[in-house]
């Protein structure tokens, strides 16, 4: 399944709330409390391109005690996919 291309914005809603948008086409709706969750939500598709960047780009080191976080990375961009 694929994502609704981004970028991605937010802006608020007249009666309250947020709303994610790609372009002029709604992605979501985000409750009048939950701005924070709303900027989250308007970055994930920035978010994923980073994470796949750093997938493609970067290897891990032998031996490095940092490699874990190549599999935090793929866990990540799993869940983003539905994997």
């Amino acid at each position: 399944m694929s994502h609704t291309p981004g970028p991605w914005t937010f802006k608020d809603i007249p009666a309250g709330g947020w709303a994610i948008l790609a372009g002029d086409m709604g992605v979501a709706v985000v409750p009048p409390n939950a701005s924070s969750d709303a900027r989250l939500i308007a970055a994930a598709p920035d978010l994923l391109a980073a994470l796949e960047d750093v997938q493609k780009h970067l290897r891990p080191r032998p031996l490095s005690p940092a490699n874990w976080i190549f599999d935090e990375v793929g866990r990540a961009i799993a869940k983003a996919k539905g994997e």
